[in-house]
């Protein structure tokens, strides 16, 4: 099985999807499966974004999804089914295309 890249979208949606109740930046990196780096580019976006929340205690911050966040987790969930349906639904086969030349025959 060939492991595909997950662009920003899907990374994106699987941070959203795991602070939805809450949670930690260790707790974040191992269920969204990034790195510290990774972490630190994106969740200072998604607060500027107003996707995600951080709420600061004594000596931790809690990440949580915001109302912004889940409407964006909603759509993306949607497009995602939708591209992930059956291409034969969506796109017209090219063999029943009629044959053409550039010399008009």
């Amino acid at each position: 099985m060939t492991k595909h890249k997950r662009g920003h979208s899907r990374i994106i949606s699987n941070i959203l999807s795991f602070t939805m109740n809450g949670s930690l930046k260790t707790e974040l990196m191992r269920k969204a499966n990034l790195s510290y780096a990774q972490l630190k580019s994106y969740i200072p976006m998604l607060i500027r974004l107003k996707l995600l929340a951080a709420s600061k205690s004594e000596k931790t911050t809690v990440y949580e999804t915001t109302e912004k966040g889940m409407n964006f987790l909603r759509r993306f969930r949607e497009l995602d089914k939708l591209l992930k349906s059956s291409p034969k639904e969506h796109v017209k086969k090219t063999d029943n295309l009629p044959k053409t030349s550039c010399f008009g025959k």
